[in-house]
């Protein structure tokens, strides 16, 4: 209903692409991991891009540079609407153009 362009999904262990993937959701998931193993694992999820982000290791950098990351492969463009998912609460960012709303995982995010 909200014609989300994509889902990311920030995992450790891979659990939360795994599940978000089992409802089988029309648009892609992109799961962002600084795990190497779970990055590996991921590439078998069906619908599931795994996104590796070796430089970060707190949960918000994570989601902040996996963004970048997708923007760079035109996964997603600016002004996409997507979901994001994970275990954190993400901070206000300077990469993003809406700085008033509250960002949480879960939530909803225009980039």
């Amino acid at each position: 209903e909200m014609k989300a362009k994509a889902i990311f999904a920030y995992t450790e262990t891979g659990d939360t692409p795994r599940m978000i993937a089992s409802f089988l959701p029309y648009c892609p998931i992109y799961a962002l991991t600084h795990n190497e193993k779970t990055y590996r694992q991921l590439a078998l999820c069906w619908n599931t891009t795994p996104i590796l982000v070796k430089d970060k290791t707190k949960p918000n950098d994570i989601i902040s540079k996996g963004i970048e990351i997708a923007k760079e492969r035109e996964y997603v463009q600016e002004g996409d609407v997507v979901v994001i998912a994970g275990g954190a609460s993400i901070l206000s960012n300077k990469e993003f153009s809406n700085e008033t709303m509250n960002r949480t995982i879960g939530g909803i995010l225009k980039i």
